[in-house]
């Protein structure tokens, strides 16, 4: 019989945007439902509670559409639709704010942002109105570097540690490699990586050197979340957020 390679189970995120790939629709849940709880650290508010009140907010929810359009003036405006699942909002985001942020808007992405709500009370010859204006953006990637404080991981002593020592430098290598021409001079891009270690005798938490930080978006955590389980740790890799308060 052949023998298999040991990979981690697809991503909740993988599967369902496998599945909208082949029927068109995610069946099996939403894609917000992938990032819920870790958001839920950083953006209390769910669209459905969403104050209409005047004022600045942020906001989180997957892109499920955008269009733009020519403004009376020749420039250009863009309008994104964010879902979470619970509601959605229309969110306007002006040229140069949408060329500062050009990253970020990815359909069947996470979007978090920060906006300014705009009410227009009605008067006796206007219903009134409500604008969400888009002021900044962050993916997930860029919400876990501000607001995170590790990847974190579990594992028994009985792991090879020499192979996993190799194998795990060399993927954290090559990934920072592959990011090294996007990277400003300075700029804290990567997370801490932390792990418990069981052995007979206990449990310690290890913190990694700074050359085994990572950057934590989708694909990197995936990718490490792969080597783990051929090494034989099948622990979830986890995303730790400082306790509130």
């Amino acid at each position: 019989e052949p023998e298999y390679l040991s990979i981690a189970p697809w991503m909740k995120k993988t599967r369902l945007q496998e599945e909208k790939s082949a029927l068109g629709f995610c069946i099996s849940g939403h894609l917000f439902d992938v990032y819920a709880q870790e958001v839920r650290q950083i953006v209390r508010v769910p669209l459905e509670k969403l104050s209409y009140k005047s004022g600045e907010k942020l906001v989180a929810g997957i892109i499920v559409s955008q269009r733009t359009k020519k403004t009376s003036n020749g420039g250009v405006m863009n309008n994104i639709i964010l879902d979470d699942g619970t509601g959605h909002i229309e969110l306007v985001v002006y040229e140069d704010t949408y060329e500062n942020y050009r990253s970020c808007f990815i359909e069947d992405e996470l979007l978090i942002a920060k906006i300014m709500t705009k009410v227009q009370p009605s008067t006796e010859n206007y219903s009134g109105s409500v604008r969400h204006s888009l002021v900044a953006a962050m993916s997930m990637a860029t919400a876990r570097l501000r607001y995170a404080k590790s990847i974190h991981f579990a594992m028994t002593s009985s792991v090879n540690l020499k192979m996993f020592k190799e194998k795990a430098q060399s993927f954290i290598h090559e990934q920072n490699l592959s990011r090294q021409t996007s990277l400003d001079s300075g700029q804290h891009i990567n997370l801490p990586m932390t792990a418990d270690l069981t052995s007979e005798t206990g449990v310690c938490q290890i913190q990694f050197p700074q050359n085994w930080n990572i950057y934590p978006d989708d694909r990197t955590i995936q990718g490490f979340s792969n080597l783990l389980h051929q090494l034989g740790i099948t622990s979830t890799l986890q995303v730790k957020y400082a306790s509130p308060g």
